[in-house]
């Protein structure tokens, strides 16, 4: 792990973030405060991708990420002088409120993945994340994201500000100011503003449903199912609602071609715990023959309450040479109650 700020300059993994005192926030004569901000403080971590990481289609599979990205985000808190510890004393949690991931190259076994994360919008009970996840072997760009985190009261469950001392330490590029915003999108080498998430469609003729315990595996040191998790469950639900309609991924695989996804917009609403029987319902849109959209609902069976909803944009790919491949129209057709209109 290294801190180190997001300013002029790149490193040996292609970041921006070349000043090597950049992680000292007393550092005055730093060029960030010349425009009267606070450097962020920018942590890299590396993660070894190990064979168990890597699914069906010897990819890294797509919960990985989140894992990469909840560690990187702990160790750049740490960083900042708030440890775990530092939280558990003080009863307060930094928790997901939603998630953005673009996968923009599979990562395989063999490869190590170089995260580099820092805050970019910091507000009075919220911070944005983001991240770039690089090949450690070539440098390329893998991966990108960010995270929205609400800062908590954990025993009273509810949001409450965040002290100064972890604004300042934290050293976001952001706060609350559009005219401060402005100016740091122009000292940053790579300005960045996620795209918003699809609206859900309303459900088709025929949208697949299955239902899912929360077993003790599922759920964190906070005592509810960890935000990696419903990442798997959606996933689960998409393999089998295409199983539905004929198309299981072993038949994919063996018909030459695979479906990815390309972007993921999560939502968490509210938590599931230990023993929560959940319902996950998975439908399409915008179905063509390179490219479509999966929607998915999280419910908790007891209440009916919406626990997650996540969008992914999909991606038909051929598996030998990695390029887009076009569906057969027999693909299309066995889909078409599935499609919102």
């Amino acid at each position: 792990m290294k801190p180190h700020c997001y300013c002029k300059g790149v490193n040996k993994v292609g970041f921006p973030g070349g000043h090597p005192i950049c992680h000292d926030l007393d550092a005055v004569a730093h060029p960030c405060f010349n425009i009267g901000l606070m450097p962020p403080l920018v942590t890299t971590c590396s993660f070894p991708v190990r064979f168990y990481e890597c699914d069906a289609y010897a990819h890294l599979n797509n919960t990985v990420y989140a894992r990469y990205m909840q560690e990187t985000a702990f160790a750049a808190s740490t960083a900042a002088g708030f440890p775990h510890d530092w939280y558990v004393a003080n009863n307060r949690a930094f928790v997901i409120r939603s998630s953005y991931l673009e996968f923009v190259k599979p990562v395989l076994y063999g490869d190590t993945v170089v995260v580099n994360a820092w805050v970019d919008e910091l507000r009075r009970v919220q911070a944005r994340r983001r991240y770039e996840m690089r090949s450690a072997k070539s440098g390329e760009l893998m991966c990108r994201a960010h995270t929205q985190w609400v800062y908590v009261d954990v025993a009273a469950n509810r949001p409450v500000l965040m002290p100064v001392e972890v604004q300042q330490r934290f050293g976001a590029t952001a706060i609350e100011n559009a005219e401060q915003s402005a100016q740091n999108s122009a000292m940053l080498d790579a300005p960045y503003a996620p795209p918003p998430p699809p609206l859900q469609p309303d459900l088709p003729t025929r949208p697949f449903a299955m239902r899912r315990k929360v077993i003790f595996a599922d759920i964190d040191q906070q005592q509810h199912v960890n935000n990696a998790v419903y990442l798997d469950y959606c996933e689960e639900a998409g393999f089998a609602a295409s199983a539905m309609f004929g198309w299981p991924p072993e038949r994919s695989i063996a018909a030459g071609w695979a479906t990815l996804f390309r972007q993921v917009w999560i939502e968490y609403l509210q938590s599931a715990v230990l023993g929560d029987e959940l319902e996950i319902t998975a439908w399409l849109s915008d179905l063509r023959r390179v490219s479509a959209y999966r929607h998915f609902r999280i419910a908790r069976m007891s209440d009916g309450a919406e626990i997650a909803h996540m969008t992914a944009q999909l991606a038909f790919i051929n598996l030998r040479s990695g390029s887009p491949a076009r569906l057969p129209a027999e693909v299309l057709q066995n889909f078409a109650g599935h499609v919102s209109a």
